[in-house]
């Protein structure tokens, strides 16, 4: 115990004496006592310093703990501050900061694009749950008071950037992502391999549901007759798009027939050959003839992709059934010229290689074209 009070007394005085204040005196008392957190020695050897209050660089002195001899010696009083202070500025942890945020709305998702002030790598920390927030005890000044609050994440996901290694742009891609749903994210991240305790603050982000797509062609009412399709046979409607769009969406009215029997009928968008369908399949889709009422009508919609629909260009939906019976009704116009649709006509083929035959004024099928 001797030893330990002639170490605070030789402390204190160079505190004083270099302005230290008790900050230092804590931080002397630290390395002496339990240096690292051991109570064995343990040397810390940092090399040469130039401090701003010696004229010349001086070698620190192995500091080891619970080393009283020597230390009262008035000669290794300013190398046994110097240790400390240097000591001291070893304790510094990388930080990075955030610099610039972008949140980009892709087809399923969104894309986020972090810029930080120095080169790191970040994870994103994302949950669907409200962040709890609620009150953190701290002792000031021997008070304790509910003055500091705590974020907690539950549930919570971590994503690591895209890019390898710290970088200073960082790149996250979240897909899928529901429209209308709501998270809750901040970064965190490391430098050089070594935790930062940098993060951000927490974002909110709301996927909003994308634009609906307008009804663009149709020709829908009335539909009072029927198509007896050989069984081989295939139905066409063109239609003329007066904007450029993205198709998003077909709608056709199908009806069957009393004794329907298993089988697949197929839908079809086509490009424009010479007043008649083409080869070219721009999109397809198929549906379950036993899906269709009867008697009667239904329409059945479809989901389209990868149709670009532009301006004055015809195309063609195409229409057959592959289970080859021997008749299917199919509704379309039959009317006055009121009821027929301007921009198209139909055409049908009794089989995959025949020739396609207009049907002539007042015959237009049934249909309903979406887009964007």
């Amino acid at each position: 115990m001797a030893s330990k009070v002639r170490l605070t007394s030789t402390f204190t005085m160079v505190s004083r004496v270099l302005g230290g204040g008790q900050g230092l005196l804590d931080i002397v008392g630290h390395l002496l006592l339990k240096p690292n957190g051991q109570t064995s020695p343990s040397p810390l050897n940092h090399g040469l310093l130039f401090h701003q209050k010696f004229s010349k660089p001086i070698k620190p002195w192995l500091l080891e703990a619970g080393s009283a001899v020597g230390i009262c010696s008035p000669a290794l009083i300013f190398q046994v501050f110097i240790v400390i202070r240097l000591a001291s500025s070893t304790m510094t942890v990388p930080r990075w900061l955030l610099a610039d945020i972008e949140h980009t709305l892709t087809a399923t998702g969104y894309k986020h694009v972090v810029k930080t002030n120095v080169p790191c790598h970040l994870w994103l920390r994302w949950t669907l749950t409200h962040p709890h927030i609620h009150s953190k005890t701290v002792l000031i000044r021997g008070l304790r008071l509910k003055d500091d609050v705590r974020f907690c994440f539950v549930t919570y996901h971590d994503n690591e950037q895209e890019e390898a290694g710290d970088t200073l742009i960082h790149t996250f891609t979240k897909e899928p992502w529901p429209h209308c749903e709501t998270r809750y994210f901040y970064f965190h991240g490391t430098i050089g391999g070594q935790i930062s305790p940098s993060t951000t603050a927490i974002f909110t982000l709301h996927r909003i549901a994308p634009p609906a797509p307008t009804l663009q062609e149709y020709h829908d009412s009335p539909l009072d007759s029927v198509y007896a399709l050989s069984r081989d046979g295939q139905l066409a409607q063109s239609f003329t798009p007066q904007a450029d769009y993205a198709v998003k969406k077909i709608a056709i009215p199908m009806q069957g027939t009393i004794n329907v029997q298993p089988g697949i009928w197929h839908v079809q968008i086509r490009t424009n050959n010479v007043d008649e369908p083409s080869e070219d399949i721009l999109w397809e889709d198929t549906i379950a003839v036993n899906d269709f009422p009867t008697p009667g009508y239904a329409w059945f919609e479809f989901p389209v992709t990868g149709v670009d629909a532009q301006i004055g260009v015809p195309l063609w939906y195409v229409g057959f059934r592959t289970d080859y019976l021997i008749w299917y009704d199919y509704p379309y116009q039959r009317g006055d010229d009121d009821d027929l649709y301007p921009r198209g006509e139909m055409v049908n083929r009794s089989s995959p290689f025949a020739a396609w035959v207009g049907q002539g004024e007042g015959h237009d099928l049934g249909f309903r074209i979406w887009g964007l």
